[in-house]
């Protein structure tokens, strides 16, 4: 479970969550007990969130830097209970930092990252960074186009609702005049958050790997939303004055839930129109590789099939779709099969291909749309997009002569 855990940013969220409520329990528990339970319970969440998704370390690290510093009042009171905070996040950090430092465990950073591109400079580093880190608060981004990689949202759409345009800055105001509690850790998060995607160089702005930004983001608009009520209860609070209070106030509540509920549709039809015009859009090279790894399942044993070990994503869409059980897995490359592996920076790809006999077939990658410069130039070869686990496979059978 651990295993396949570690592979999902969408936990990035719940451990945020829990990290703001160990903070609160810190500085506003209603008794002792609770108190000191808060800084274990946010240290031990934030190193779950550092192991849970290694696109979030870079974040974790960062925003816990910052928490340091926000809550230094809170510590010096509670130092026992913090120093257990930090022994719970160095159970996570000690050991997930050994298997990234091992290795080829930073393998996929190392090919994607800023630094891995040796034409730039210390200057041109710094550029990059601050280019792909503002990208993240672009409009644009937000509200109208959000991640161009179609699994990462609907195509044509923002990564927030519209309505988020007015509700996220009224409730950003809002918790910072009012002194609500964590909204210096909300900011931090906010600001620490693209950090992770600005030092890679694929797929700018990236909502996956700035997916912490979204706890801030869907916190300050519901703030919002409960501001802008509100302020409609007191605007039409004289609407019916003869009437009894809780009748006007039911009046303007079923008024705004039938507001929001036409909203809401609009905005569920207006996106499954979107799908309905291209069913596969958010699976795009997800459906590919079921499409390529399927047909040549349907085929073992009719023909012969070469394939070149890229990345660990080869081996399990191997082991998946040919049905192998993981305990013979260590057989798979011993070639003795109608499944040969090879490896392509030992030998070229096209090489292979021109050995291959007629009838035989070759798993290959076709680098996807949206890993291109503004100049429609390639990011990466299709063999790095492969290793990178951004790639679309296709299964390529050698015509007879």
């Amino acid at each position: 479970m651990f295993s396949r855990w570690a592979l999902q940013g969408i936990f990035v969220p719940l451990l945020m969550a829990a990290v703001l409520w160990g903070l609160w329990l810190a500085e506003r528990a209603p008794t002792r007990r609770q108190g000191l339970a808060g800084f274990p319970l946010a240290g031990f969440s934030l190193g779950m969130l550092y192991y849970a998704y290694s696109g979030a370390s870079p974040f974790a690290l960062a925003w816990g830097a910052c928490l340091l510093f926000l809550h230094r009042r809170e510590i010096g009171r509670r130092p026992l209970a913090a120093l257990a905070g930090l022994l719970l996040f160095l159970a996570w950090f000690i050991p997930t930092t050994a298997v990234r430092l091992a290795p080829g465990g930073a393998e996929r950073l190392a090919r994607i990252a800023i630094w891995s591109d040796p034409g730039l400079s210390a200057a041109g580093l710094l550029r990059a960074f601050l280019r792909n880190y503002l990208a993240h608060f672009d409009p644009r981004f937000l509200f109208l186009t959000g991640d161009a990689q179609p699994r990462h949202g609907i195509p044509g759409t923002g990564v927030l609702l519209p309505a988020d345009a007015v509700l996220l800055p009224i409730g950003l105001v809002w918790t910072f005049r009012k002194r609500q509690p964590l909204a210096g850790a909300l900011l931090a998060a906010l600001l620490c958050a693209p950090i992770p995607a600005a030092i890679t160089r694929v797929g700018i702005p990236h909502a996956l790997r700035a997916i912490g930004m979204i706890v801030p983001a869907v916190t300050w608009s519901g703030a919002g939303l409960v501001v802008l009520l509100g302020w409609l209860l007191h605007r039409f609070d004289a609407v019916g004055s003869g009437a009894p209070e809780s009748l006007r106030r039911g009046r303007v509540y079923a008024g705004l839930l039938l507001l929001a509920l036409g909203g809401l549709a609009f905005n569920g039809l207006w996106r499954y129109g979107l799908h309905a015009r291209d069913p596969i859009m958010q699976v795009a090279f997800q459906e590919g590789d079921r499409l390529a790894w399927q047909a040549a399942a349907d085929r073992r044993g009719a023909m012969r099939l070469r394939i070149p070990y890229l990345s660990p994503f080869t081996l399990y869409h191997y082991l998946f779709y040919f049905q192998v059980p993981p305990y013979q897995a260590n057989r798979v490359f011993k070639n003795d099969g109608p499944v040969q592996w090879f490896n392509p920076e030992q030998e070229p790809v096209e090489l292979v291909w021109q050995r291959m006999a007629p009838g035989e077939a070759l798993m290959e990658w076709v680098d996807p749309a949206w890993l291109r410069d503004e100049r429609g130039r390639p990011l990466l070869t299709p063999a790095e997009s492969a290793r990178a686990g951004e790639a679309w496979a296709r299964l390529r059978l050698k015509p007879a002569n």
